[in-house]
């Protein structure tokens, strides 16, 4: 029988890549077959799969009906058995905060989908209406609204995206723009993911003034702010070995891997193939080209993707231990929290005391770092004051806990608030990760451009820099790096998004702040060492 299993693919919504391990598929019903088999042969061909959205599965054949159905059958029982050990997980222990499937769930589809509405009202109006008519089947809710969405007439959707609020949309890589006049939405286009050929058939006078999608297509693949000059200078990691985790990478002309392992927890012939992984490791063998890359995959979201995640951070440890002085593992890039519970952190600790730095969506070094997108995407890419802030320091995490207040217990809130009070967002660093282009899965020379600035891009930023960092000076280490990135940074006053404190638009207020200048850390790195 053919293995099929349910993933979240790249033809829905891009802000879903980096949900949490708990936003998974809900129980689903077989006869959902009959919606996938479009052309009615009794099949589901892998091109019928991918266009079904975020319920697709993945396979690499045709499968039949009866197979289907057993798959659905096993799925289900695997995942009402997870779902009551979550449960039990649950009520064992009450001291960290905590949130239900359903409201991470709705968090989600609020942030890809309630553009569509003409108001927040409407959407938690319609959210409920789904919730109540699908008995609160995750699954089913997904692909109502995904539908709502490409239902929309070209000219209703980017009217509906014209707002300058954070909004974050992927476009299916067949999805070609009519020749409409979008030069009446320019902040549109700011909300949109795309592909070489998406505005292929527009005409230049019926674009925004200013808006080159080729030029920013091809501006998009570098990180900027000096990347180059650096890379002149002889700082391309050589000799420096570093480490990722994170989903399957297709096979791409533009990456290169020293080795590439998949977790021996991931299911036989299973895929663990999912953009996320080749737009990570795009973003860092950009940075440093000619550093040794190792890399660990998993499923991204899969129901045992935390065994995955913690076979990963062994295998790097064992790895390391195995590799010459010259040639150890300095940096770990992880783009999402550290799976794992305590299994992982013991791990993780083990390596810190090997000289590696395991850097995770969430950690101390984290939480005090932001991100940047740029002002103008067609604008110079090494331009300092060409950037704003999407995301300041520290609060991305404010903002999902305080998501948490709105659903939690009075013990749970009191916890909230508490770590909240201690743990206040203060002055740090930022990197670029908005605006970029990334290798996509559907082809060895495929791209996609991202137009919103991302967590998940702008972690392996710092570990490409930290991985010249240590070519300059092999005896770095991420406290001396740290400090030496705050010390020569480009301090500049930009705009920030006021979607932070739940308004629309930027500010007028500039703040200064502290952007990574990676070629002035390099040579006060040089002049140290004189």
């Amino acid at each position: 029988m053919t293995e099929i299993r349910p993933i979240q693919t790249d033809g829905t919504t891009s802000s879903l890549s980096s949900s949490t391990e708990n936003f998974r598929p809900s129980i689903l019903n077989a006869s959902i077959f009959a919606d996938i088999d479009t052309s009615g042969d009794g099949y589901i061909s892998p091109e019928e799969a991918k266009k079904y959205g975020f319920c697709a599965w993945q396979i690499k054949e045709k499968i039949s009906k009866a197979d289907f159905e057993a798959q659905v059958k096993t799925y289900n029982e695997t995942r009402i058995a997870e779902k009551q050990t979550q449960q039990n997980s649950s009520s064992q222990n009450n001291n960290a905060p905590a949130d239900s499937e359903m409201a991470n769930f709705k968090r989600q589809m609020e942030a890809s989908f309630s553009w569509i509405f003409d108001s927040d009202e409407q959407f938690e109006q319609e959210f409920e209406k789904l919730v109540k008519k699908h008995n609160g089947n995750m699954d089913y809710i997904d692909k109502e609204l995904f539908k709502i969405q490409k239902s929309l007439p070209q000219k209703v959707m980017l009217e509906k995206l014209n707002r300058d609020k954070w909004i974050a949309l992927l476009l299916d890589k067949d999805f070609i723009f009519d020749d409409v006049d979008m030069a009446q939405y320019p902040l549109a286009l700011k909300h949109l993911s795309f592909y070489e050929n998406t505005f292929s058939k527009v005409s230049k006078e019926h674009l925004p003034e200013g808006f080159n999608p080729q030029e920013i297509f091809e501006k998009g693949k570098t990180i900027g702010l000096g990347i180059d000059k650096a890379h002149k200078a002889g700082y391309t990691g050589q000799g420096v070995s570093y480490a990722i985790i994170d989903s399957g990478v297709a096979p791409h002309n533009d990456l290169k891997f020293k080795e590439y392992k998949v977790s021996s927890k991931v299911p036989e012939g299973e895929s663990a193939v999912h953009f996320h992984g080749g737009a990570v490791s795009y973003i860092a063998q950009e940075i440093a080209p000619d550093a040794d890359c190792y890399y660990f995959a998993l499923q991204n979201g899969a129901p045992k993707m935390k065994e995955q995640f913690v076979d990963n951070l062994r295998a790097i440890l064992e790895k390391n231990k195995s590799l010459p002085a010259d040639k150890k593992i300095r940096v770990v890039s992880v783009s999402m929290p550290l799976y794992g519970g305590e299994e992982a952190k013991k791990i993780a600790d083990e390596l810190e005391k090997q000289g590696v730095w395991v850097f995770y969506s969430g950690c101390e070094e984290d939480r005090k770092r932001g991100y940047l997108g740029k002002i103008d995407p067609n604008g110079n890419p090494d331009d300092f004051n060409n950037y704003r802030v999407v995301m300041p320091c520290g609060a991305e995490e404010a903002i999902v806990l305080r998501d948490k207040l709105k659903t939690a217990t009075p013990k749970e809130r009191k916890d909230i608030l508490e770590y909240l009070s201690k743990n206040k967002s203060e002055p740090g660093l930022y990197v670029n990760s908005g605006d970029r282009t990334v290798p996509d899965p559907s082809s060895a020379s495929a791209y996609r451009h991202d137009s919103q600035a991302s967590q998940s891009w702008s972690i392996p930023v710092i570990a490409g820099y930290y991985t010249l960092a240590c070519q300059a000076d092999p005896t770095m280490n991420k406290e001396r790096f740290l400090a030496l990135a705050n010390e020569t940074s480009r301090k500049v006053r930009t705009s920030i998004s006021k979607f932070i404190i739940g308004e629309q638009g930027y500010t007028d207020e500039k703040p200064e702040i502290k952007i990574i200048d990676i070629n002035a850390l390099l040579e006060k790195i040089q002049a140290d060492k004189k």
